[in-house]
């Protein structure tokens, strides 16, 4: 029956009865034949828009059968005609529509055209004094029915992750996928090739999109678009919007993604101007001249309808970090180029790198309301500053990394706001200083065991009773930039994205060095830190 009704719309194309304008839905008017000609053509245009609204109370899929199927409101498409059908203007007797393609005069036909398990789309005709004379569709081609059936396809993902672990997923993409219990990706119809969905609004042909709508951090929702030909034909979402706001919102978060990846290039401030869509605005929220935060809105009919941007708190955070790197750039300055390695301990000419930052060597944490000073290792608390100096890595093959220093502010187990020097994501930043930490956690254990390190972060006990992993921040864990899991460092050499390898160096059967690695975001090791290097080769 698929395939019928594929050809059926095809031919329909064939005859220019089904087009595409900016709308996934067109209505086209052909001239009449005759005056009773007219009255079919303003039937089907009634039809079409009863099944529009049949689609909209049921999650986006298309009725079946003109008077069996019911939507999701408990409604049948002929319910939700004006006094459940119109008057055949040939023979004036009141009729409803039919399934199937109209065959006789003042006939009104519906079809479904399904895609794999959904009905994905419609065929609305209407017969004249001798021929069809009318046709509508929401679809102008076989792909573009195809698209449909892939958005439907990855808002079964996002809800099955709901329905098993009471949250939306952030992405859909390559590391989800086999989690969502989609076995292959989606074949994209104009390509053949198949294709994860991406993290933005879908441009390309065939592409579908996919974007978490957040609220306090985390996942309220999902915008799912698929792309036809030239420009988005379908849109799906769990939110309360019309299709003209879920492309809204969907490009409201695109440019959010967007505009949270800036700072990590430049600086970590955030850009002070940013292209926008139709329907979307960007400003941002400055500081002591600083651009620390933003806001994004969407509009839809002259009304705002959602907005994303930084908290008054995660702003604060951000300048924070900027007056403490402007500290440390002072200090290095004055330190003949060489980065501090802590920022209370290192003395210089001008005193210590808190000695140079504003409000008596303290900062306003926005969580607590009080002045705090910067700690040397990952920030792990809300409001928290930390400083971690990162020495030079050399790696026989891979990425050079030179000196430098990672700055980062704790907002929660979710987001961290990041600063560096150094031309790093995020993900490599905060593994660069998670480094830094367990060095110091490892480095106060051999200074409690008599200069003897553990063999293992987990179970060695120093002369107080503690393991290296009870003297991390918040005594046991920290968060994988890349998972956002709180995790222990692994005993051996770090493997998976975010991790972070602890290893012991022996000498005459003694452990008297350490060794720590770090796994960036493209699984390569972007951080080598040993007491011994010798010993670790």
């Amino acid at each position: 029956m698929k395939n019928v009704l594929i050809l059926l719309l095809l031919a329909v194309i064939a005859v220019g009865g089904c087009g595409r304008e900016d709308s996934p839905v067109n209505t086209p008017t052909p001239d009449p034949v005759t005056p009773d000609a007219s009255i079919v053509v303003a039937n089907c245009a009634v039809l079409q828009a009863a099944v529009e609204q049949f689609a909209g109370e049921n999650d986006g899929v298309y009725p079946e059968d003109v008077d069996a199927d019911t939507s999701l409101a408990g409604h049948t498409l002929i319910e939700l005609l004006p006094d459940g059908g119109f008057e055949n203007p040939f023979t004036g007797i009141p009729s409803a529509p039919v399934n199937g393609a109209a065959d006789s005069p003042g006939e009104v036909g519906y079809a479904s055209v399904a895609e794999d398990e959904w009905n994905v789309g419609y065929i609305v005709t209407g017969f004249g004094a001798e021929a069809l004379i009318a046709s509508l569709s929401n679809l102008g081609s076989a792909e573009e029915a195809k698209v449909i059936a892939n958005c439907f396809i990855v808002r079964q993902a996002a809800e099955g992750m709901f329905e098993e672990h009471h949250v939306y997923p952030f992405e859909i993409d390559s590391r989800y996928w086999r989690r969502l219990h989609l076995a292959n990706p989606l074949v994209n119809p104009y390509t053949d090739l198949m294709e994860y969905p991406s993290g933005r609004t879908a441009i390309s042909p065939g592409e579908i999109g996919y974007v978490a709508i957040l609220q306090d951090d985390a996942p309220i929702g999902y915008v799912v678009t698929g792309c036809g030909e030239g420009s988005v034909i379908f849109a799906l979402s769990n939110l309360e919007y019309s299709r003209e706001e879920e492309i809204v919102a969907s490009d409201c978060r695109t440019l959010q993604r967007s505009v949270e990846d800036y700072p990590d290039t430049h600086g970590g401030l955030y850009p002070a101007a940013a292209e926008c869509s139709p329907g979307v605005t960007y400003e941002t929220i400055r500081i002591n001249g600083w651009n620390v935060g933003y806001r994004i809105a969407g509009s839809a009919r002259g009304s705002e309808f959602i907005e994303m941007g930084t908290s008054p708190q995660e702003a604060r955070v951000r300048l924070n970090c900027l007056l403490l790197k402007l500290a440390v750039e002072e200090s290095t300055a004055q330190n003949e180029g060489l980065y501090p390695e802590s920022v209370d301990k290192d003395r210089i000419p001008g005193g210590s790198v808190i000695d140079l930052l504003p409000r008596d060597h303290l900062l306003d944490n926005p969580f607590t309301g009080l002045r705090e000073s910067p700690v040397n290792r990952s920030a792990a608390r809300p409001g928290e500053i930390g400083y971690a100096a990162i020495p030079e890595y050399r790696p026989l093959n891979g990425r050079h990394v030179p000196p430098g220093y990672v700055i980062t502010g704790f907002l929660n187990d979710a987001r961290q706001v990041v600063v560096t020097n150094l031309a790093i994501c995020a993900i490599d930043a905060i593994v660069m200083s998670h480094c830094r930490t367990v060095q110091l956690a490892v480095e106060e254990f051999a200074a409690r065991n008599n200069g003897i390190y553990p063999a293992d972060v987990g179970s060695d006990i120093d002369a107080y009773g503690e393991t290296v992993v009870d003297l991390l921040p918040r005594e046991a864990f920290l968060i994988n930039p890349a998972t956002w899991a709180a995790t222990e460092p692994v005993d051996g050499w770090a493997a998976n994205q975010g991790e972070i390898g602890y290893m012991p160096n022996c000498s005459g059967g003694v452990n008297l060095g350490s060794t720590i690695t770090g796994t960036g975001a493209d699984f390569t090791t972007i951080m080598f830190i040993s007491r011994d290097p010798l010993d670790a080769f």
